[in-house]
């Protein structure tokens, strides 16, 4: 199982990174800091769940979400810094989550297994 995450925070990265792994120990996961090198990734790559802190791209969120469907359609977990007012054009996507900063770990995990469907 692939779990690539695109979160700026080095910390945060490493926090999910580690409670990803012990939730779910058979699974891979990547972490990227750049929009761009993570477009590269999802285009050679088969994924089955991504999770983006929209602070990765310096696009606005409608054309970063935009820009992502064009190459992806699995399963999405949308980690954001402001209120969800902002993104309630997308909350209709399907496979997506929008989740907003701070993160609650027991909140993404289920997220996550509602996405996976495990």
């Amino acid at each position: 199982m692939l779990i690539v995450m695109a979160e700026s925070e080095r910390e945060l990265a490493q926090i999910l990174q580690e409670n990803l792994l012990f939730a779910l120990p058979e699974a891979e996961v990547i972490n990227f800091e750049q929009f761009e090198a993570l477009n590269t990734f999802i285009k050679k790559n088969e994924l089955n769940l991504l999770i983006l802190d929209l602070k990765v791209s310096e696009q606005n969120s409608k054309e970063t979400l935009d820009e992502l469907r064009k190459i992806y359609s699995g399963p999405l977990i949308v980690i954001e810094n402001f209120s969800f007012s902002a993104s309630e054009e997308h909350i209709v996507l399907e496979k997506t989550i929008f989740m907003q900063k701070p993160i609650i770990i027991d909140e993404l995990e289920n997220a996550i297994f509602s996405l996976l469907g495990t």
